[in-house]
């Protein structure tokens, strides 16, 4: 298909040198951004609760991406451990030490982190 848009000169600038700087044309980018922003054919789909396997469920649309949940979920533990541990001294132990057992130099609560914090705090003061 063939489209003539016609843009501001200033924004077909900054389109020109985005593909300037990927190395590809401008057909390509603009492309690729018509292509990544797909409005939603057909009628929308509308949040339903079902049960599954006894359980209540919200369907809402497609199911995320596992990289989306796991980012998610990271981020839920990371800031768990922050308001347990304490912002400035959790960054430290994290970092220095991992988040858990398992993680090479980490420990978990019942194998000495608060002795590792208790030291660390000593060589604060």
């Amino acid at each position: 298909m063939t489209v003539t848009i016609h843009l501001p000169q200033s924004v077909e600038q900054a389109y020109v040198s985005a593909a300037q700087t990927r190395g590809v044309s401008v057909d390509v980018l603009l492309t690729d951004v018509l292509v990544s922003h797909v409005p939603a054919t057909g009628p929308e789909q509308r949040p339903e609760l079902i049960e599954e396997q006894g359980i209540p469920v919200l369907r809402t649309g497609p199911p995320l991406d596992p990289s989306i949940v796991s980012d998610t979920l990271d981020a839920i533990r990371r800031e768990r451990d922050f308001s347990v541990l304490g912002q400035g001294l959790g960054e430290h132990v994290l970092r220095h030490f991992g988040s858990c057992a398992g993680v090479p130099g980490g420990t978990s609560p019942s194998q000495g982190l608060p002795r590792t914090i208790r030291t660390l705090q000593a060589g604060n003061r």
